[in-house]
């Protein structure tokens, strides 16, 4: 099965190297503006470090405030390439997601202070944009108070969901509430699928996606795998594609219908992670995305003009290593597909390795998309498997595993099953009598689609390991007398040409002799029935 390596997506030089599980492919220079790359100021100024943090994007300038300690609020111009500071912070808050509504930045449901047990501001923040002067909007209901939760704008209201109510030490919840900033009002709305913190929400086509996060129990909690969406056309809330890879902690930014989720981190692993993972909102799918340069979590992540920025974070699992790390990242090719297959131009170049003016690089009928996210074959090979057999062979006429050159697992190849053998590459045992395919080719040489391979009543099974009878011939011991009638009307061992030892052939006794072939003595009348037969000529069947 074709899979990519997110450790091998690095710059070699004038080429990318793209590692497979079986694969390395050289990519052509023309891919590698795609990748990631550092931003370095135009004059030497640089952010404060800090985790923990919010980002907001405005017109060309991102902002960056809060994070662990008190941090200063501090704008990134895209235009002139600097960062100043643009005003101190009110309090110490951490652990939220800013949104801009009415030139105003809103810090709502933060935390403040300590590990492990920091409060909720109860406060909303703002800042004015163009004043510089912060200001509290009113409060968050008591009975909904809570801290690292999602935000997010539409409409005039502010939308608030998820978050825990104990800081690190547990309470993560499910709510969702609407907040209305004109009124100063709240309003109470159906919870989500699913209770997470440690995570951003997002807007998308009118949908605000939940995805990624934790339920913190401690640190640092249970990941949550659910991606949860809530429909503000419909006023439903559903449960869609899990994200693929388990993470906390993570930036999370929409861009025309897809999702990214950038970095994070998780309780097995001491280094943060670079994982850029990508959903299609529209058609329910995840797919990966080139790392990024600085593994982080809880940093900043913004989009101006179809550039995302990923700016500050924490390179190890939870604090003690905070980064000023500054990469940006194109998008706005990002969407380009000649080749109608679904899959962008910058993704087959720089994941899949596959042609982006082709839609099945490895013309096997399946095109990329289906062999990558329906399938698991690898887009580059027409037999991933290499069993002899094509994928959309496998796939379409012979109903066979195409990552699996031995689908039925009965140790013939699908390759061998179909042309040599005729049996079924998705039963180990196609004529059903007990014996698998592979034995009955390898070991009995019986016929492995027909269950009675010498056509004497008695099964392949039954004549191995009942009567151990040779299956593919119909009288075994040669004596005459089909091994069916030996088991089944005469009693006799259709093993042996003489059942009972008496020197006289089961045949001859039943049909010459009518004595019985499983007493040497017929009659019993302590003369063998070949003595009296042979040698007295007296009758064996009367004493």
């Amino acid at each position: 099965m074709f899979s990519t390596c997110r450790h091998c997506f690095r710059e070699i030089g004038k080429a990318a190297l793209i590692c497979s599980a079986v694969t390395f492919l050289f990519v052509p220079t023309t891919a590698i503006a795609q990748f990631w790359s550092e931003v370095l100021s135009a004059d030497g100024s640089q952010v404060t470090q800090r985790h923990e943090t919010g980002s907001v994007a405005v017109g060309t300038d991102i902002y960056i405030l809060g994070g662990r300690r008190t941090r200063p609020v501090e704008k990134f111009n895209t235009t002139t390439g600097t960062w100043s500071i643009v005003g101190p912070a009110p309090v110490e808050f951490h652990h939220f997601q800013p949104v801009v509504y009415d030139n105003k930045i809103y810090v709502i449901g933060a935390f403040t202070c300590c590990f492990p047990f920091e409060p909720t501001i109860a406060e909303i923040h703002t800042f004015d944009i163009a004043t510089g002067i912060w200001s509290i909007a009113g409060t968050i209901p008591e009975n909904r108070l809570r801290g690292s939760a999602g935000a997010v704008v539409r409409n005039d209201k502010i939308y608030l969901v998820g978050g825990n109510t104990l800081g690190h030490s547990g309470g993560a919840v499910p709510w969702f509430d609407e907040y209305n900033p004109k009124t100063n009002t709240w309003t109470v709305l159906p919870d989500a699928p699913h209770a997470r913190d440690h995570f951003t929400a997002t807007l998308v086509n009118n949908k605000l996606v939940a995805t990624a996060g934790r339920r913190s129990n401690g640190n640092p909690g249970d990941p949550v795998p659910e991606t949860d969406i809530f429909n503000f056309n419909t006023g439903q809330w559903e449960t869609v594609a899990s994200i693929p890879t388990l993470r906390s902690g993570a930036m999370t930014v929409a861009h025309e219908g897809t999702v990214y989720v950038l970095g994070g981190e998780i309780l097995q692993d001491l280094n943060a992670y670079d994982i850029v993972e990508v959903y299609d909102v529209d058609v329910d799918r995840w797919r990966s995305f080139p790392p990024m340069l600085t593994p982080r979590h809880s940093g900043a992540a913004a989009i101006v003009n179809g550039t995302l920025h990923v700016i500050t974070g924490n390179t190890l699992r939870g604090g003690g290593a905070e980064t000023t790390a500054h990469e940006k990242l194109l998008l706005e090719d990002n969407d380009i597909d000649t080749d109608s297959d679904l899959l962008s131009d910058i993704d087959e170049l720089n994941i899949h390795g596959t042609d982006p003016s082709l839609p099945d690089t490895d013309n096997d009928n399946l095109s990329d998309y289906e062999e990558i996210f329906d399938h698991g074959t690898n887009p580059l090979d027409s037999d991933s498997d290499a069993d002899g057999l094509e994928d959309a062979e496998e796939l379409v006429t012979h109903l066979t595993d195409p990552t699996n050159a031995d689908s039925d697992g009965d140790n013939l190849t699908d390759f061998d099953e179909i042309n040599s053998h005729l049996t079924n590459p998705t039963m180990s045992d196609s004529d059903g009598d007990g014996l698998s395919d592979f034995d009955e080719v390898n070991i009995h040489l019986t016929n492995p689609v027909i269950s009675d391979s010498d056509g004497d009543d008695l099964s392949d099974f039954d004549e191995v390991n009942t009567h151990q009878t040779n299956p593919v011939i119909s009288d075994s011991d040669g004596d005459n007398l089909s091994d069916f009638d030996e088991v089944n009307i005469h009693l006799t061992n259709p093993a042996k040409a003489d059942s009972d030892g008496d020197d006289l052939s089961d045949f001859d006794e039943l049909n010459i002799h009518q004595t019985n072939p499983t007493k040497p003595d017929t009659d019993a009348d302590g003369l063998s029935d070949k003595i009296e037969i042979e040698v007295h000529f007296t009758n064996p069947l009367l004493t």
